[in-house]
């Protein structure tokens, strides 16, 4: 979901081919840059909760959108993806299933709300930054 289907979703946004490829590469590149676990405290902030994902989403989108920033879309594009998908049980949420992060072992629900948000948050930066959908989502 990271890259793939945020790349899709950025394209049906409006976001051109580049465009969609900087937002997904820069959702993707939290997983490398600030791998979560236990080993990385300081990174908990990018996929939990718990943690203030949330909020410091709420936080890059206005960046996003002021500012027309791609990298600060797919940062928050990530906090807000690992937020639905780990929950408020966060770090133990990887003990109980290993296979959280694994789309197609989501729910339908919990892939629904990570689609409608991660859809919504791409089309308020586009409109705020004069792009228009291109096809439908």
């Amino acid at each position: 979901m990271h890259y793939g289907l945020t790349r899709r979703w950025a394209l049906d946004a409006g976001f051109s081919e580049q465009e969609a490829e900087a937002i997904a590469s820069a959702d993707i590149g939290v997983d490398v840059q600030h791998p979560g676990g236990l080993l990385h405290p300081d990174n908990w902030g990018y996929h939990f909760r718990l943690f203030g994902a949330r909020a410091l989403a709420v936080r890059d989108l206005s960046s996003a959108k002021r500012t027309g920033s791609l990298q600060d879309l797919g940062v928050a594009l990530h906090r807000v993806q690992d937020d639905v998908a780990h929950g408020w049980l966060g770090l133990l949420s990887h003990v109980l299933d290993p296979r959280i992060d694994v789309w197609e072992h989501r729910s339908r629900r919990t892939r629904r709300l990570i689609e409608e948000r991660s859809r919504r948050m791409l089309g308020d930066v586009a409109a705020a930054t004069g792009r228009r959908p291109v096809r439908a989502g």
